[in-house]
């Protein structure tokens, strides 16, 4: 062996696709996760709260509030699916 860690018949040149990812990818991809999550289950509901609270019942604030924080759960899982599609075959 000439001492290389390369599988024989390998293209050196070729990135693995299970091959750890870099500590700048792993770093975007937790920032924009963290991101929707903060924007998605803190910021639009608190916002949807001051608005609706002067202007629609209770009982119907609490139900789209509860609907928005549903729907940020879901793009929340979607955004987070589609980061992890590429790490596995």
């Amino acid at each position: 062996m000439s001492g290389t860690s390369s599988e024989p018949g390998r293209d050196p040149g070729v990135r693995d696709e299970f091959a750890p990812e870099g500590w700048a990818s792993a770093t975007w991809k937790a920032a924009l996760v963290l991101g929707v999550a903060l924007v998605g289950l803190v910021v639009v509901p608190d916002r949807l709260l001051a608005f609706l609270s002067i202007r629609v019942t209770p009982r119907l604030r609490d139900l789209i509030v509860a609907a928005c924080a549903v729907l940020a759960f879901v793009l929340l899982s979607f955004v987070f699916v589609r980061l992890q599609r590429g790490r596995r075959g």
